[in-house]
């Protein structure tokens, strides 16, 4: 095999990324395939991708594998995300993957990044073995729920006594609460719900807050909305109203407008009382990933 030539995205034509990101994900376990303008809208739109950051892999001056990467800064700390990492199949177990992850581990010590995330299918065992040998660890499991929405939500919100004050707010309020939680799953975090809504529920009187949904709504080209995703739902830790806090806020997220498509991505392990809170909505779970976290500063990365 001809040696493997790794250049920064900034560097590489569009259409080499869209490339190598179609060929390195043509036999993955879920479809995912990208278009220019979709490669665009999402990878550098909403999920922070840095170009300067983020590396092609070219042998024999072909587009073979990428590795794309965001950052963001979270209170005051530097965190990256490795936000796909795809080889071509005709060029795998030939190392493309490792030498990427050997040069993207030196790009974020340079940029003293306190810690880079990933997110990896449960049943990609051989991914999941890579990371562990660059000192990426599983700090929870995620789950991706979907369904329709359910009938009589709107009636049943309309004739609820609440007792909370539901406030709108904003993704950058929301992750300015004290019980936000850390970490979230990158495509899950305020900073990726650009086109994102929230909604905080208020104890009466004190207005101190008790819970927060962040969700976004998809519309199609005439405007109709089609879908609804949850980003995020919490409270804050230790109280005994839990699912009744998350009940109402999805409830009144969802009660808004028609039948349409509902999704719920990056559910964590750690949070059972909305993985019960969704299911009790009738949505169903669809897959799982881990969610990986490492720190780059703290070695060098493998060989």
């Amino acid at each position: 095999m001809s040696s493997v030539e790794i250049r920064r995205l900034t560097d590489c034509s569009l259409c080499d990324a869209v490339q190598a990101w179609n060929q390195g994900f043509s036999d993955y376990y879920i479809e995912i395939p990208m278009t220019p303008a979709l490669f665009t809208r999402v990878k550098f739109g909403m999920e922070d991708i840095h170009p300067d950051h983020s590396f092609i892999a070219y042998v024999g001056g072909v587009p073979v594998g990428l590795l794309l990467n965001g950052i963001r800064t979270i209170r005051g700390s530097r965190v990256v995300w490795n936000g796909g990492t795809a080889v071509a199949p005709a060029y795998r177990r030939m190392g493309v993957g490792r030498v990427l992850l050997v040069r993207t581990l030196k790009e974020y010590r340079v940029l003293k990044a306190a810690s880079a995330q990933l997110e990896a299918l449960s049943q990609n065992e051989k991914a999941i073995s890579l990371y562990k040998q660059f000192g990426y660890q599983t700090v929870d499991t995620l789950y991706a729920y979907a369904g329709e929405t359910p009938g009589g939500l709107e009636e049943n919100a309309a004739g609820r006594e609440l007792r909370y004050d539901l406030i709108p707010s904003t993704p950058r309020e929301v992750g300015a609460l004290p019980f936000h939680p850390d970490p979230v799953s990158w495509q899950m975090q305020c900073g990726s719900a650009k086109e994102g809504q929230a909604l905080v529920a208020e104890d009466p009187g004190t207005g101190r807050a008790a819970g927060y949904v962040l969700y976004r709504h998809v519309y199609d080209e005439a405007g109709n909305q089609t879908a609804t995703s949850i980003l995020q739902s919490c409270t804050d830790g230790g109280r005994q109203d839990t699912p009744e806090i998350l009940e109402t806020l999805l409830r009144s997220v969802l009660s808004e407008g028609g039948p349409r498509r509902i999704t719920a991505n990056g559910v964590p392990q750690t949070q059972p009382h909305l993985m019960k809170a969704l299911e009790s909505l009738g949505l169903e779970q669809k897959l799982s990933q881990v969610h990986m976290v490492c720190r780059p500063m703290d070695g060098e990365a493998e060989g």
